[in-house]
Parts: structure tokens; sequence; C-alpha cells
């Protein structure tokens, strides 16, 4: 999907969400973050519409959206996993690893995998992600990454990030695209423990119960 597209189906559905005007009004970071909710949807179904039309030969099994954190660059992207690509892994690597190493390759957000699905739509999300969080006020002369106030910030976007996602799960578009199996993941990387790992993953994918037992078994 080209750069142009991505932008025009990223504006219809944002003015789909903005439509339903539902803004939390308790506060402003909280108000920033629905917001912000609705742009990451958005995002979130243009990727889907992405992987379709880009990698579906390529039998694309899960959509990882990535957080870059602590920088003053700090963005979104996604990753797209691919049986095709995870196949060449197994013939490399079948007869050297174990089932468990194996399953590294699968669920890994970084292998078997093509990066920033959906660009155009997640650098206008991330131009607005940077702009809110200058936007918030911290104590601290240092930045706010690094303040305490970011922590609590972080804390109700990580909780946004995974709602959206079994959000857009729930509005249909999974179905329309004939992309029902596919597996989501929320990835930081090196940021939590494996506890929270599958904690997220068995939220988000709680109806795979295979899928469940190999991303624990990797961890």
């Amino acid at each position: 999907m080209n750069k142009e597209m991505q932008i025009e189906y990223y504006n219809t559905y944002l003015q789909e969400y903005m439509s339903e005007n539902k803004v939390w009004n308790t506060g402003k970071i909280r108000s920033d973050l629905k917001i912000f909710g609705m742009k990451l949807k958005s995002a979130i179904k243009v990727a889907l519409e992405d992987l379709k039309e880009t990698y579906d030969d390529e039998r694309p099994y899960m959509l990882s959206l990535a957080y870059a954190y602590e920088y003053e660059d700090s963005y979104f992207w996604t990753i797209v996993s691919t049986e095709k690509e995870y196949e060449k892994n197994l013939e490399k690597y079948s007869e050297k690893e174990s089932h468990s190493q194996l399953m590294y390759y699968k669920y890994c957000p970084e292998e078997s995998c093509h990066w920033d699905v959906g660009k155009s739509a997640f650098d206008i999300l991330n131009e607005d992600y940077i702009s809110m969080v200058e936007e918030q006020e911290y104590d601290d002369e240092d930045s706010f990454w690094s303040t305490d106030e970011f922590d609590d910030f972080y804390e109700e976007l990580e909780e946004i990030c995974l709602r959206s996602i079994e959000e857009v799960k729930a509005e249909g578009i999974l179905e329309k695209l004939q992309l029902n199996n596919i597996l989501f993941q929320y990835y930081v990387r090196e940021y939590y423990s494996e506890e929270k790992e599958i904690e997220m993953f068995e939220r988000l994918n709680n109806n795979d119960k295979t899928a469940i037992k190999e991303f624990t078994e990797w961890l």
C-alpha cells in the first residue's frame, strides 16, 4: 500500500473514531491518551490493511506493535511475522536448535519478519505522540523520559496500547481482511519481565492456547 493510500485510510479511520466524541474529562493526560488511543487504533487498522496487501502471499501470522522508549525521539512501529520467513529459519536452524529455541524464531518479533508495515500512518502517529509527550507537565529539569512522571504516564500508555489492539480486534476488520487467525504482540525490547510478556501475550491472544503454550515455552 503506497504512502498516499495509507494516509487516506488513516484519516478515514481517525475521523470515524473522533466522531464518536468520547474523550475523558478527568485530567489532561487522560484526555490526551484517549485521543492518542483513537489515533493508534487508526494506525493499527492501516497496518493490517497494508499487511494484507503486501504480505498475504507470505502467510502472515503475527503483527507486533513495538515501542522504543527512553529516547527524545521515542516512537512506535510495527513488525509483521510471516510463515515464509519462519520456514527459512527452520531450514537454517532446525537441525541445530531445540524445539524451544525454534520458538524464538517464531515469536521474537525481530525474527521471521518484515518491519514498518503501515509506516506512513505510524509516521503521523509518532509526530503526534512526541507532541503529546512534550506537552506533559513534570517537575524535573531533565528529560521527561527519565522522570517519575513518565513512569506514571507510561503505565497508562501501556494500557492504551493493549486496549487499542483489543478494540481493533473486536471491530471486525480481521474478518473483513480474512486475518481471523493473526496473533498480536506488544513489544518493547529488553523492558518487561518474562511473566509480564506472557501476561500481555495471553491477554491479546486469549483464544489461541497453542500459541500461548509455544510463546511461554520460548520465554
